[in-house]
């Protein structure tokens, strides 16, 4: 973490580091695989954004003084799949491997059933607000693709929010990382990200950026933290 105040950046250290994973169970196609092993769960009717598997699921909680006001800056980085939210997208021009697909409040389109992720802000005694991390265009609809994501983005919370970070696949089957194009045999070309930030490597021992991993992937660090 850098930037801001020490005891500021310490409201956010529980995200720092967080991952959401989305990984290859069994490969069903040479550019898609299976999320889940066994039946996938119904449609969450009541809430799109959590339907089928829950490939990662944590809440969070922030620190810092109750109900005061937060910004927190993530750079958030990984390799994922398009999905479309309808909510305000921070910028749909940049491309892989720097693609930016965050986007504040929507929810999940219904016409396809790529995979979600999500950061889920619920403020002490407030409604949620949601905040998507691959609103990409366009979306990789016809190809399975996936894309390298690496940008800046902020969030807004109160002291005591909780977080909870969410990887969903409504159908339980998610294109694999074959990046910008598959055939129908050849998983072309995996994408290996570069210019991962050394704490988020740091943070997460086990995994192995450095290789193309069989799924897909969010880290996330923490950049700042103000206060107004």
């Amino acid at each position: 973490m850098d930037g801001g105040d020490g005891s500021l950046l310490d409201v956010a250290k529980v995200l720092n580091g967080q991952m959401m994973l989305g990984p290859c169970l069994r490969d069903t196609e040479a550019y898609v695989c299976a999320a889940k092993k066994g039946a996938c769960p119904p449609p969450d009717t009541a809430d799109r954004a959590l339907s089928g598997v829950l490939t990662s699921d944590k809440t969070v909680t922030l620190g810092g003084t109750l109900g005061t006001d937060y910004t927190i800056t993530l750079h958030i980085q990984g390799e994922v799949e398009s999905k479309a939210y309808g909510g305000v997208d921070q910028n749909g021009t940049a491309t892989s491997p720097k693609a930016d697909g965050w986007c504040v409040g929507g929810a999940p389109v219904t016409t396809d059933a790529y995979t979600v992720y999500m950061m889920r802000v619920t403020n002490p005694g407030a409604a949620k607000t949601d905040y998507f991390l691959n609103s990409l265009q366009p979306p990789g609809v016809s190809k399975h693709t996936t894309y390298g994501i690496d940008y800046m983005a902020s969030i807004k919370a109160k002291g005591g929010a909780t977080i909870r970070l969410v990887a969903a696949d409504s159908n339980c089957s998610m294109t694999k990382n074959c990046g910008p194009e598959a055939s129908a045999t050849t998983c072309r070309a995996p994408i290996i990200m570069t210019g991962i930030e050394p704490e988020a490597i740091a943070l997460n021992p086990t995994f192995n950026f450095s290789t193309a991993y069989n799924g897909q992937w969010v880290v996330m660090t923490v950049r700042n933290v103000t206060s107004p």
